[in-house]
């Protein structure tokens, strides 16, 4: 996920964001950056190159994301954590819970947008 083209647009010049070079979900590798340029077609944050398409790191020597802050950073992480943990057990899961009803499934089914 990382930047929105919202906050892509209002980047500005000292500007400091969260960098994760794409195995900050298994290892810790994120650290703030400042932005010190930006072009017509990327920002830098030293040898940091930030495409202003997507946000996307695009630096010859790494990639990553670029978060607006570590804390958007840490939410789509255990975002992500959580929905994983809730599909593999529904995917592991072949009956019906015996603690859930059949109103709760279909109430869940309907938050989730399956009905």
């Amino acid at each position: 996920m990382g930047l929105t083209k919202t906050q892509i647009e209002n980047l500005k010049v000292g500007q400091e964001l969260f960098w994760e070079n794409g195995q900050g979900k298994h290892h810790w590798n994120g650290r703030k950056i400042t932005i010190e340029k930006i072009g017509n077609k990327y920002a830098y944050a030293g040898r940091i190159k930030i495409s202003l398409m997507n946000g996307r790191v695009v630096s010859d020597f790494t990639g990553g994301t670029v978060w607006i802050n570590e804390q958007e950073y840490y939410d789509q992480v255990n975002l992500e954590q959580a929905w994983n943990k809730f599909r593999l057990f529904c995917y592991n899961t072949y009956n019906a819970p015996s603690h859930l009803s059949i109103e709760a499934i279909r109430e869940l089914s309907e938050r989730v947008g399956v009905i």
